[in-house]
């Protein structure tokens, strides 16, 4: 049962939330014409353009509150500062600079000189491993809390690394199905064969790895980390998420790869605060994907020459992906699925063989300060009928579950491409869904919204968008859509 107003006053949902800086709250109102206000735009703002979207600006707590006439409702939002490890920004893989940590123990290469020195030694040990090729027949598995730095030119040599038992998850430095947590990992190169992982950690106590400064190449997955995403929203145990910083991921192919089961630079799931920041991600396969992943950060990567880029694939929330260049992906550069609360902004894509930004399936999302260059698509709203309107487990604030609503897309810049039936802006629905159940999507009842977008066409008479059938700027802001937007060549 909704719950009632309070006299002479309005109901704002949620009551209170908490967020990271950088990331929007969609907030709902018992009056939709309400206005809103922030009681500290330093700490949240609401944007003016996008109604009820709280955007975490700096670590504090403010009021919302929501206004129509003499009436009024208030809801609290507490947002956290987001802690991430500084970055050059275009320095990737190991560096010559990186020297011995002090009190550190030295590891000369070897067939398994790494492993016999870690079983000496105590949890929480730091190892610095020297220059040249540490031939591997096994993992390497680390100790909780340990920190592997490598020389410049040192390589773990994984082609050859085996084990005779949980087959699916062999890594070359591997925490798999361990209660192992905590490790870093900096400055290797690390080379594996294509069943195999570089690095790898996995369980309901193997959370808060590092890998950071290192290459990694011919893996079946560069990094992959998490736990099983078993039971409700509310009842999942995710574990602390990983922190990728400044690596060159590349190469990372299966040759047995599928459509369900295959490969990929990495591999995250059932995570709280992944943050996955200034990498390279190149020539990797097409399953590259975070799932029921929470509050990660994705930010400031270079990722070019994949099937998709950049891909959250179910039951993600409150996430943030920003800064990032994404290039010639033969699929989709930025794939948001099936989830829920994201900012994506100030994202460079280009060159996308199908779309540079697809939401599907998904609510509250706000979608701003992008730039879009040469995509078939630009950005895609799509709704999968078979999908929207599952409960779910109904965890979700509101119990709005699985849908394509609260979606926001505004001050972007759009340079469309010349591909025959280019769109840089549109909504479709799956082929097979009936008229009357994506009626209320086609006729403004989901809150889809594009505002204050610039378009750069080929020609000023092209039908650049979409919205069930393929529109002229005119037909395309009668809808109405982009209020505030401009076109030209």
């Amino acid at each position: 049962m909704a719950k009632k107003p309070p006299p002479g006053g309005l109901t704002v949902v949620p009551e209170s939330a908490t967020i990271k800086v950088g990331v929007t709250q969609f907030v709902f109102c018992s009056e939709p014409r309400a206005s809103w206000s922030s009681s500290n735009s330093a700490i949240a703002s609401v944007d003016g353009l996008v109604r009820g979207a709280v955007l975490g600006v700096a670590a504090g707590v403010a009021t919302i509150t929501a206004q129509y006439r003499n009436k009024r409702g208030h809801m609290t939002i507490t947002v956290e500062a987001v802690e991430v490890p500084p970055v050059d920004p275009g320095i990737y893989g190991p560096q010559t600079d990186v020297t011995q940590p002090p009190g550190s123990v030295q590891i000369l290469p070897g067939v398994s000189t790494i492993q016999d020195v870690i079983a000496a030694h105590p949890a929480g040990t730091t190892y610095w491993l020297t220059a040249g090729t540490y031939q591997l027949t096994a993992p390497v598995r680390p100790k909780t809390g340990d920190v592997l730095v490598g020389e410049y030119g040192a390589i773990l040599e994984g082609a050859a690394v085996q084990q005779d038992y949980d087959l699916g998850g062999i890594a070359v430095v591997s925490g798999w199905n361990s209660a192992v947590s905590g490790v870093t990992v900096r400055n290797l190169v690390i080379r594996g064969r294509d069943q195999i992982m570089g690095v790898g950690a996995f369980g309901p106590a193997a959370g808060g790895w590092t890998v950071d400064q290192c290459e990694i190449t011919g893996c079946r997955w560069g990094v992959a980390f998490g736990n099983t995403p078993n039971g409700t929203q509310a009842t999942r145990v995710y574990v602390p998420g990983p922190t990728i910083t400044a690596n060159r991921i590349t190469d990372c192919l299966w040759s047995g790869a599928t459509s369900s089961d295959g490969s990929g630079a990495y591999g995250i799931q059932t995570a709280d605060g992944t943050v996955m920041v200034g990498n390279e991600i190149a020539r990797c396969g097409g399953q590259a994907k975070l799932v029921a992943c929470i509050h990660s950060r994705v930010a400031s990567n270079w990722l070019h020459h994949n099937p998709n880029g950049i891909w959250f694939d179910g039951d993600n929330r409150q996430n943030l992906i920003e800064d990032n260049l994404l290039e010639d992906h033969a699929g989709v550069g930025i794939f948001y699925e099936i989830s829920a609360e994201a900012t994506i902004r100030r994202n460079t894509v280009r060159r996308s063989g199908e779309a540079g930004i697809f939401l599907s399936t998904s609510r509250d999302l706000d979608v701003y300060e992008n730039t879009l260059e040469g995509n078939w698509r630009d950005v895609d709203l799509f709704v999968n009928c078979d999908v929207a309107g599952l409960p779910e487990d109904g965890a979700y604030p509101g119990s709005i579950a699985y849908d394509l609503s609260g979606i926001h897309v505004h001050d972007n810049v759009f340079h469309v491409g010349t591909r025959d039936e280019t769109i840089a802006a549109g909504l479709s629905a799956l082929g097979t869904c009936d008229p009357a159940f994506t009626a209320p999507y086609f006729g403004g009842a989901k809150d889809l919204v594009f505002a204050g977008n610039q378009y750069t066409v080929p020609t000023l008479s092209g039908s650049y968008w979409y919205w069930g059938t393929f529109k002229s700027w005119a037909a395309w802001q009668a809808i109405p859509q982009d209020a505030g937007g401009s076109v030209g060549l």
